[in-house]
Parts: C-alpha cells; sequence; structure tokens
C-alpha cells in the first residue's frame, strides 16, 4: 500500500478519504451511513457544458477533472469510432475491441503502443497531436466506417503480435534499441503487408538503427528516413530503393566513419550499447537462429578480463599504466557473464579466471564469447587484446554490413 500511495494520486485520494469518513464515523457513533450517501445524492450538483467540439470538451473535462481519472486517448478513440454505430453494430464493435484488448494483453504488449504503431503505418509520417484525434481524422477522410476500421485493427494487431513474438536474433536485438517506434512499425506493416523483402529489410534496419546507436546519432538522424521506409514498405516497394535511402543518410551523416570510432574507442564499457553489441557477438556467435531472447537484466553482466583493480594479482607485471589506461573498457576486454560468475571471478588472474569461467562450482559460463575467450587465448596481454578487438569489428562489421 505504502508504494502505491507515493505512486497513484487517486489511490492516495481513495486511501485518506476512506480515513477521514472511518474517523467520523468512529467519533459519532449516531451517524447513519446510509444518511450519508442520501446526503451525497441531494447535494451534489452536476452543471452541464456544453462545447462546440470534442477537443475542447476533452480538454476542458481534463482541466476541471484534476481528481479523476484521466481520459487517454485510447478510451477517447474508442468512444469515438462507438458513437454513431447502432446496438447491434456496437456489440459487434465491443466484442471485436475485447477480443484485440486480451490478445494484446494476453501477450505481455499494451494497447496504446499496438495502436501508435497502428497510427505511425496509417499516416507514415510523425503525428503532431493526440493519438485518438490523429487516427479520427485520417477514418474520417478516407471515409471509414467504424466496423471496417476494428476489423483493419484487429488484423494489424495480429500482425503486431506476431512480430513481437518471434524466435529471430534480428528482432530480438531490434528490441534493445530505444526508440521502437520505427522500426516496430516498419516491420510489422511489412507482415500486414506481405511485404516481400521481409528478411532483407529486418537485417538492413538492424545495420541502420545500430550504426547510428553507436555512432551517437541522436534519434532526428533517423526520423525522416524512418517514414521514407515506412511509406517504401507500404507501397511494397524494391528492397533496394529502401537500401538506397539508408546508404543516403549514414552517408549525408558520417556514421559509417563515427560508428567505426566508436568500435574503436578505448572506454566502450558504460555506454548504453555495449551489452547490446556484445549481446550481437553472441547471437551470430553460431549459425542457429531459435535463439532464446536475453533480456537486459542484472543477470547478465559485462566482465572485465583486465580487471579495473588488480592490487593483489600480477596484471602490473603484465600491462602499464598507459596500456590499462588504453585497453581496460576497450571492447576487446569486455565479455559476457552471469552475476554469479562476475562475482566469482572479481579481479583474479587470467589463470584463476579461465577457471572460473569454466567450471567453477560445476557450472560453465553460458556465453559463447566467454568461453572463446576460454579457448583461443592461452595468456591476456596487449597482444591477446590488439587480436580480439580486431576478430570482434571482423564480425560485428560482417553482421551490420549494408
Amino acid at each position: 500500500m505504502e508504494n502505491n500511495l507515493k505512486n497513484n494520486k487517486y489511490i492516495i485520494n481513495a486511501y485518506y478519504f476512506k480515513n477521514i469518513l472511518q474517523n467520523k464515523l468512529n467519533e459519532y457513533k449516531e451517524i447513519n451511513i446510509n444518511d450519508f450517501i442520501v446526503w451525497i445524492y441531494e447535494k451534489v450538483v452536476l452543471t452541464v457544458i456544453i462545447c462546440p467540439s470534442q477537443d475542447s470538451a476533452i480538454k476542458i473535462f481534463n482541466v476541471l477533472n484534476d481528481r479523476g481519472m484521466p481520459l487517454s486517448p485510447v478510451d477517447i478513440l474508442k468512444s469515438s469510432l462507438m458513437y454513431n454505430l447502432d446496438d447491434e453494430d456496437r456489440k459487434i464493435f465491443k466484442a471485436t475491441w475485447n477480443s484485440i484488448n486480451d490478445n494484446v494483453e494476453n501477450n505481455g504488449l499494451e494497447l496504446f503502443s499496438l495502436l501508435n504503431v497502428y497510427l505511425y503505418y496509417t499516416i507514415t509520417s510523425n503525428p503532431k497531436t493526440r493519438l485518438d484525434k490523429e487516427l479520427l481524422d485520417n477514418f474520417k477522410k478516407n471515409n471509414k466506417n467504424s466496423l471496417e476500421i476494428i476489423n483493419d485493427i484487429q488484423n494489424f494487431s495480429n500482425s503486431y503480435i506476431d512480430l513481437l513474438k518471434m524466435e529471430d536474433k534480428y528482432i530480438y536485438l531490434l528490441k534493445y534499441l530505444r526508440h521502437e517506434i520505427y522500426w516496430t512499425s516498419i516491420l510489422t506493416t511489412a507482415l500486414f503487408n506481405n511485404y516481400k523483402y521481409f528478411n532483407e529489410l529486418k537485417k538492413l534496419l538492424l545495420s541502420y538503427y545500430y550504426k547510428n546507436w553507436v555512432a551517437g546519432n541522436t534519434v532526428a538522424t533517423i526520423k525522416q528516413t524512418s517514414f521514407r521506409i515506412l511509406k517504401l514498405v507500404k507501397e511494397k516497394a524494391n528492397i533496394q530503393e529502401i537500401k538506397n535511402e539508408i546508404l543516403e543518410n549514414i552517408k549525408n551523416n558520417n556514421t559509417e566513419e563515427n560508428y567505426m570510432e566508436n568500435l574503436e574507442y578505448y572506454y566502450v564499457y558504460g555506454k548504453k550499447w555495449d551489452k547490446p553489441i556484445l549481446l550481437m557477438l553472441e547471437y551470430f556467435a553460431t549459425d542457429n537462429n531459435h535463439h532464446s531472447f536475453i533480456p537486459l537484466d542484472a543477470n547478465i553482466q559485462i566482465e572485465h578480463v583486465l580487471p579495473i583493480k588488480y592490487k593483489e594479482y600480477n596484471w602490473d607485471k603484465i600491462f602499464t599504466e598507459d596500456e590499462r589506461e588504453d585497453w581496460t573498457n576497450a571492447l576487446a576486454n569486455l565479455t559476457l557473464i552471469s552475476m554469479r560468475k562476475n562475482v566469482q571471478a572479481l579481479n583474479y588472474d587470467f589463470a584463476r579466471k579461465k577457471e572460473i569461467y569454466t567450471n567453477k562450482d560445476k557450472v560453465k559460463t553460458c556465453y559463447t564469447i566467454t568461453q572463446d575467450i576460454i579457448h583461443n587465448y592461452t595468456e591476456w596481454n596487449v597482444k591477446s587484446l590488439e587480436k580480439r578487438e580486431k576478430e570482434l569489428i571482423e564480425k560485428i562489421s560482417n553482421i551490420l554490413s549494408i
């Protein structure tokens, strides 16, 4: 209850009102709760406010309704689409809407996110106002009736769920991106429209978005190109047209140069893309596409093979101070490890670390890129790091090649 109180003003209101009411009832034993209910009915005054448009009515409602539940764009969209339906069609609409909502929630997804993706599919441009208003204006312009609309949304929702439940390493890696609206809109549209270049498209999107991410580009760099790609997919354009759009954007923003420079940078650790890049190497370590999705949670840790601190061991005999500065947080020195293994490995020397990676507590590390260190390196020094850096960057470049 205490946690909810901090975050939910509606629960706060209900909680304190209940306490006040309970205290008053305890204080004045002669008070009858039913009399209070009658008093509420008799004293509460309902005021009618007539507005020139639905949009102005919603604005006024949200200003006056500072103590109640706000109207969400999803609620407004639903009620607006149902408004002019007769009783029979309204039943059909509600049943279809509820089916969509249940299907989305049962798959761990949100109705608002689905409708937002549907909005991007519908307008193929940056929304200028609320989700409900954008969609309703578009429906009106295209003269669609409510039952046609809800059936279209239902079919689209099936493609949306199919995409996000897909067991595919490209989709897994795209899920790590912060701005998911762009790739989800494009690929859901591709599935919905039976776009024949779907597999090539998902590979291009992975390359495009990850190169921009590693290069340090902002959402402004990818936004308009993403809308152009979305429009091309909706028109079922040839994949080469999409490839040309991507290459032009990468060239105009020096993305390739910045991406490569940041991969080779001495301080990769701590970047928002450090784990996703290592997971990319992990997913592509084998030809098997049927991996399980690896969430970015506390169970997966980044391990420094050359530790950040190592007073008790012989690392200072292998690396100079300058070499340690250059390599400790570089990509070549990073790998994936479970939280338990990370605690066990700590700051030991390389031989001891390998032993822990391999079989301490009879549990071998499950990450292939860490097993590669065990099998391919007998010592860990500057030469080893240079070799691994070259190998990793070559692998990443092959995966993200356009």
